[in-house]
């Protein structure tokens, strides 16, 4: 039987075989990149070049459009070099899919202005929208907010409080994301970390901007208008799995690198293969297996509701909570296989800038992403036993 080989399976993409060629400029600037806190220019204007920030751009506003799958493969290799370098490039990317829930023409004067810079965003609703005429006037500081510093423009999720809203005085606030250009915000440079330390993650702060009102939309709700496959990409799926990506590759970077320390050392003694510790051999192999079978289930429910959402089908509820739920264990599953590559790397690993101490520093970061905390997994798993419920009118019979 012959597989049916998918445009985002294929290594051979445009976009792939562009960042498939940067690997020595990203090893190159790993340690300079890391003292700044953040990319340094010369990576960031590599992954603009690559076009690593237009591949969620529709084609007609000047982006590349990919399969969300591909474009998800191209962040995976890219963490197979360096995570924060995978974590900017899928955040800028992601952060200008927003622009699909904006008006056709705001969407082109704004985020998708420049369909090659970056942009940035951050979902906790610190802001606060008061209405005035023609708009809002946006006040919060925002925490968290990878890539700010080298983002166009920012999008933060705000509160219009329901005693200035246009609603009942009782009723839940309303929350809205709006969409911000940096250069009327503030970076705070509060971003001291030991994972994902060039993600350059600061706070950003709106003090009193004027946002018109068109610029203002609800979370994962695209305008009506927009009919492509990634607009209808549902929205808690696309953040898990963007983020779980990373991961991906951080696993595999890991047993690559352990592999070929253990592969360098058996080729140094007398005995090659058979000469190595019985553990260490036992360990790679099971660490190879964890990476393998958690990348084969995470790219397996990602194309699954990809295929649902370019086939129409309008209930993609069962394949987009597969999705939530399969990123959720990848990065668990990539924070343990890190680690423990990690302590199987001896006294070379110690070094700050050495493959494995990223590789798990960075992993062991996702991990703590507030999306894969317990709350948001114990809700899935509700609504995992809700639909194995019987209907109350069955259980009355």
């Amino acid at each position: 039987m012959t597989a049916v080989r998918r445009l985002w399976d294929r290594a051979d993409h445009p976009t792939f075989q562009s960042v498939d060629g940067l690997d020595d400029l990203v090893l190159r600037n790993v340690a300079q990149s890391n003292r700044a806190r953040r990319l340094v220019p010369e990576v960031h204007d590599a992954l603009r070049t690559a076009g690593v920030f237009r591949m969620l751009v529709p084609a007609d506003a000047g982006g590349d459009d990919l399969p969300y799958p591909l474009a998800l493969r191209v962040v995976e290799r890219l963490a197979r070099v360096d995570g924060s370098v995978a974590w900017c490039g899928i955040i800028g990317a992601g952060s200008s899919w927003f622009a699909n829930s904006l008006p056709p023409h705001v969407a082109e004067e704004t985020l998708w202005r420049d369909p090659n810079a970056a942009s940035a965003s951050m979902f906790l609703p610190n802001g606060r929208a008061t209405p005035v005429e023609g708009g809002f006037r946006v006040s919060g500081r925002w925490p968290f907010v990878s890539g700010c510093a080298d983002a166009g423009w920012f999008v933060g999720q705000c509160v219009i409080p329901s005693d200035v809203a246009e609603a009942d005085a009782e009723t839940t606030p309303l929350h809205r994301m709006a969409a911000m250009p940096m250069s009327e915000l503030r970076v705070h440079d509060t971003w001291h970390a030991a994972g994902l330390r060039a993600t350059g993650s600061h706070d950003v702060e709106a003090r009193d901007v004027y946002v018109p009102a068109a610029r203002l939309f609800e979370l994962g709700r695209p305008d009506p208008r927009r009919r492509a496959p990634l607009a209808r990409f549902p929205f808690m799926a696309m953040l898990a799995s963007s983020l779980a990506a990373v991961s991906v590759g951080l696993a595999r970077s890991a047993t690559d690198t352990l592999g070929g320390a253990l592969a360098r050392r058996a080729q140094r003694l007398e005995r090659g293969v058979d000469g190595l510790l019985g553990g260490a051999i036992l360990e790679l192999a099971k660490l190879e297996a964890a990476e393998r079978a958690a990348r084969t289930a995470f790219f397996a429910s990602l194309d699954a509701l990809w295929d649902a959402v370019v086939a129409g089908e309008g209930d993609f509820d069962a394949a987009s909570i597969d999705v939530r739920l399969v990123s959720r264990h990848v990065v668990a599953q990539a924070a343990d296989v890190a680690g423990r590559a990690l302590r199987l790397g001896g006294a070379a690993a110690l070094h700050e800038e050495h493959p494995l101490q990223r590789a798990s520093r960075d992993a062991q970061a996702a991990a703590q992403h507030g999306l894969f905390g317990v709350a948001p997994h114990e809700a899935l798993g509700r609504t995992l036993v809700s639909r194995r419920m019987a209907p109350v009118d069955a259980i009355d019979a």
